[in-house]
This record gives structure tokens, sequence and C-alpha cells, in this order.
């Protein structure tokens, strides 16, 4: 798969007669939760569990007794997660963690909106004591404390997941989830960003810890409403005149369809059970005997394979595949007016300010 992506990158780049010989993105910025998280929640308790020994650096690299290989480089995933991924498709450098300097600046547990949430329970080691992240609003104003956004960035915005968790108690709505995600999104756009991708939420009524519970029928129902609002809002933003930003949905949810319909077709051998799990009555960790073909790595995150579908989903908005001509002609014309376009966008905006 990795080959054909890169294939029609190429084939994009020649038939522009050259005009692509760099990637069109020079770097990614990222924002979000678990999902994108490249060390800032592990560089957080880290530096907790240095001055009090309830804490454990989190997500842990070793887990068990005797220990396994867990968690991968500051991840909630046994490797790459999927915007390391889909940087490693575009040919760029993946970004790493904004408390080591890097460009991701997503934090594990966070939420949609301004300030900070805690992240307790963990999910990726339960014993550590409540820490606090920043949510996805927060993360952003991070960024613009210290950085500006550059023309050929790619910005990535994935949250709403952890916000389920207050949806289902009653204390958010919706609503107020996908309005700071709107926020968001307008917030990056006023900051110089050119280029948003925005996923939705993929079913969370599959993940083990909400697959096996009562309550994982609302949590489907709740699934699809969150993203028909979310799409109906982001489209009403791409046609906003005052949104100089592309903004790109990505549809996660259609993207797992076709795996959970048919897991063997895609590789799996498992989809409902995850490689590490947690047992609080022994406070143990155990893992399968064999991960291979697995989906989920822990009871919410999915495996490094299972993150290929996500960058992949991504890959594929932002650079059509050949095949049509409805796809084929508007992403190569793209390609072709890109720093034209741009240039005008500036002029736009200088003649705003």
């Amino acid at each position: 798969m990795k080959i054909v992506r890169l294939a029609t990158l190429f084939a994009a780049w020649s038939m522009c007669g050259g005009a692509w010989a760099a990637p069109v993105y020079d770097r990614i910025v990222v924002f979000g939760d678990s999902l994108s998280d490249a060390g800032n929640v592990f560089r957080t308790t880290s530096d907790l569990a240095a001055s009090d020994p309830a804490y454990k650096p989190d997500p842990p690299p070793k887990l068990g007794s005797p220990s396994f290989s867990a968690y991968y480089m500051g991840r909630a995933s046994n490797g790459p997660n999927w915007v390391d991924q889909l940087a490693d498709l575009l040919g760029l450098p993946r970004a790493t963690a904004s408390l080591e300097g890097g460009t991701n600046y997503a934090y594990a547990s966070a939420r949609s909106g301004t300030g900070t949430n805690v992240r307790f329970p963990s999910p990726t080691y339960p014993p550590n004591p409540p820490a606090t992240v920043l949510r996805t609003g927060a993360q952003i104003d991070t960024f613009a404390a210290t950085d500006a956004f550059r023309p050929n960035d790619l910005v990535t915005l994935w949250v709403g997941a952890n916000d389920f968790r207050d949806l289902l108690l009653g204390q958010t709505t919706i609503s107020a989830i996908v309005g700071n995600i709107v926020q968001e999104v307008q917030t990056l756009n006023a900051l110089g960003a050119r280029t948003i991708v925005v996923p939705n939420q993929v079913d969370l009524s599959l993940p083990p810890i909400n697959a096996a519970t009562p309550f994982a029928p609302l949590v489907h129902t709740l699934s699809i409403q969150f993203d028909a609002l979310l799409a109906a809002q982001l489209q009403a933003l791409m046609s906003d005149p005052s949104i100089f930003a592309r903004i790109v949905p990505v549809d996660e949810y259609a993207a797992l369809a076709p795996v959970f319909a048919d897991p063997a077709a895609f590789g799996f051998t498992n989809v409902t059970k995850p490689v590490v799990t947690f047992d609080p009555s022994t406070g143990t960790f155990s893992e399968v005997p064999d991960p291979n073909g697995y989906f989920w790595f822990d009871s919410i995150h999915p495996t490094t394979r299972a993150q290929t579908i996500f960058a992949e989903a991504a890959f594929d908005v932002l650079v059509p595949a050949p095949g049509s001509l409805s796809l084929l002609v508007p992403s190569v014309l793209f390609v072709i007016g890109f720093a034209a376009s741009r240039r005008a966008v500036g002029a736009k905006e200088a003649g705003a300010n």
C-alpha cells in the first residue's frame, strides 16, 4: 500500500513537469490526543516520576514480570502512530514531542477546548496517579507562543474521543464538542495554517473498553451523530470566505468499516481483544502470546498496524489516487496552481489587514 501511495506522489510530480520535486508540505504540526501524542505525556510523567515515586513514565516501554516490550517511544501504541506514518507516506520528518522541542503538541487523554484536563485513570498505565494535560485549544496556544505557521505546513487536529466520557456523564454535548473543534480550526486559520487535516471519530463502540458494555449501542449512535455534525460544520467552514486554509476532513469512521466487516481481508485475526491487558485485582500486566494480527494494542488504542489505516485514509484525501478524471484532474490542477494560489491568499490577507 505504501509503495502505491509513494508512486501516486511520484506520478503527480511527474505530471506537473517536476513542480513537485519536493513534497508540497515541509513539516507536520500536530494537535490532538493519544492517537497523535509522540511523547508529551511520557515526558510529563517522567518528570513527575523524578520527584514522586508513585509515578512511572507513561506510556511505559516495558511492562510485566518478566518484562515485555510495550509502548513505542512515548506513543500509545506498539509502533509509529498514524501521524508518524502519514509523515512517512509524504516523505516528511516525523514530528517529535513539543516538550522535546518538536512540532507534535498532542497529549494523550486531551479533550477539546481551552485549558487543561486530568488524565486519570491512565489507559496505558492505570496504576499512575492523575496527571494534567493540555486540551487542544491550549496546545494551539502553546504553539502560537513560540512558533508560527509556514505556508507549507501540514496541520493535523484529531480530538473528541476523550470528550465522549463527559458526554456520557451528561457534562457536555455533541454540539459543544464540535463547537470547540470548529473554534480551533478557526484559530489555526487565523494563525496562518493553510492546510488543516481534521479526522472524524471512528465508531467508539468498537474499542474493547466499550464493546462489551451495556452502553456500546449508545456510543455507536453518538459516534454517528458526532461525525454528522462535524462534517456539516467543516463544510460550512470550507464555504466561509474568511477561511483561507484548505480544510481536509478525513472519514476515519468509513475507513474502519470494511476492516471490521472482513478483518481477514486486511490481515487481522483479532479485532475484539487487546494485545496488552491489566488486571486491577493483582496489579499485573499480561500480553497475548502472538500479537501479530491484532487490531487493538490495549483496551483503547490500536496497534501500529491498525494505525496504518488512519494514515492511509488521510493520505488518500490529501493526495487522491489517479484512476478517474474527477479525482485526478482537480488534484493535478491543485498541484500546478499551489504556489500561485498561496501568493493570491497572501495578497488577499494583506488587503484584509
